[in-house]
């Protein structure tokens, strides 16, 4: 067996190693979640533009999920620690897959906004207890690799659907489609969302005699609304300063890219859903390679592929401001899918072993809860910065605050002594 056979053996082999029990349910039913998602999420912000919307609607639809998930948060953080993450996990996912109904039949953009506040307000319910879940299944002798399957396997099972769904777009119209491809994410998500009632394993032990009195339950409501620092480490309490940093920006930038490259460089619906499927497939190569190296902790550990990629990363979001055609934007958005896709392992799997197991429903329901206030700020910023100010600087932005991250990261994170697992 040739070195190369070797490598790819060892990266496979390893990668087998990992896909089992909860982890595999997760990645299986998120797949199939991903299937239908990928048909109509590469073009909602076009969608609700063809209802009507206006820049300045999009960031306060992107502002009002926001505000209605930032409370919700703080309940899943505690209930995730409490309750356990199983029941939230599986049951919530069947509320969110019923909003999917009601998005592909709005007859104007406004309807969305319940759509949003219920959204918003039941994706925070969950997200904390789904976020610990995925940090619970993962060994920690092979969490990069583990990380790396769960981020990449599951967008591959949308690997073509943003193809199909550009090209039928261009073809037969936008907003009829789109009623179509959100209602496939409908069957979709109510299809996942079963199997994980069934196959879905607690991963919380709950022999702990919970607080039942009501003012026990409002007091532990309410801690969760401060992030638990005592249980953080000082690179934690970084992270979270970057997380809100990053996440005011790169919320003010996301719901654009799709209209920069398709209403302002020229792209087709279809040219841009064939990029997207192409950065799936490149994720899919890149990410197990650099999860297998950086779980090699003793050899290369996980900074060595944060660091620079975080510090070249930006350039790709002014490159893609200053493209001329789809041959440019490719290039940019390919290069900075290779640079997420080698850090992403590494970055996850190092988050999680700063936190401790009993308190990560509590540390990642803060990290949510941040990201979520930013996320509502992005929103309104972005909204009026790209519609009255100039369409190429909330991406200038983004880019600034991505170099000011990578000197926090350069100066504060270091390599866990002891990793949690």
């Amino acid at each position: 067996m040739d070195v190369k056979n070797v490598k790819r053996h060892a990266i496979f082999g390893s990668l087998s190693e990992v896909l089992h029990g909860n982890l595999l349910v997760m990645i299986v039913t998120s797949g199939i979640w991903t299937f239908g998602a990928s048909f109509a999420a590469p073009f909602d912000t076009l969608y609700y533009m063809g209802l009507g919307a206006s820049y300045a609607d999009i960031g306060y639809l992107t502002a009002i999920w926001s505000l209605s998930r930032m409370f919700s948060l703080v309940i899943g953080g505690y209930l995730a620690d409490r309750i356990g993450r199983r029941r939230l996990v599986a049951h919530l996912s069947f509320a969110l897959a019923s909003a999917e109904l009601y998005i592909a039949l709005i007859p104007d953009w406004r309807y969305a906004i319940p759509h949003r506040i219920y959204d918003g307000f039941i994706g925070g319910l969950r997200e904390p207890a789904f976020s610990a879940l995925i940090a619970d299944s993962t060994p920690v002798v092979k969490r990069a690799l583990a990380y790396s399957a769960w981020q990449i396997l599951p967008p591959m099972f949308g690997l073509i659907s943003p193809i199909i769904a550009g090209g039928l777009i261009d073809f037969y119209g936008l907003i009829p489609m789109m009623r179509i491809f959100h209602f496939i994410t409908f069957i979709c998500g109510f299809t996942a969302s079963t199997i994980r009632v069934k196959y879905l394993k607690e991963t919380l032990n709950l022999n702990v005699k919970l607080e039942t009195s009501e003012f026990h339950l409002s007091l532990s409501l309410l801690k969760n609304f401060i992030p638990p620092f005592k249980h953080m480490n000082r690179p934690l309490k970084v992270w979270l300063i970057m997380n809100f940093m990053g996440g005011i920006f790169s919320s003010a930038a996301s719901p654009y890219w799709v209209d920069y490259a398709v209403n302002v460089i020229g792209l087709s619906k279809m040219s841009w859903g064939t990029l997207d499927s192409i950065r799936r497939f490149e994720n899919l190569i890149v990410s197990p390679i650099f999860a297998a190296l950086s779980d090699t902790a003793e050899r290369f550990g996980r900074l060595k592929f944060i660091v620079p990629t975080a510090f070249i990363s930006p350039i790709t979001n002014i490159g893609f401001t200053f493209s001329r055609n789809w041959m440019e934007v490719y290039f940019w958005l390919a290069l900075a899918t290779f640079l997420s896709s080698a850090s992403a392992p590494a970055s996850s799997a190092l988050f999680t072993e700063y936190m401790p197991r009993e308190y990560r429903g509590r540390i990642m329901a803060s990290f949510s809860l941040i990201n979520t206030m930013a996320s509502m700020i992005g929103g309104i910023v972005g909204g009026h910065i790209y519609g009255n100010i100039s369409k190429q600087l909330v991406f200038i932005l983004l880019s600034i605050v991505g170099w000011i991250n990578a000197i926090l990261i350069l100066k504060y994170f270091e390599e866990p002594r002891f990793r949690y697992e």
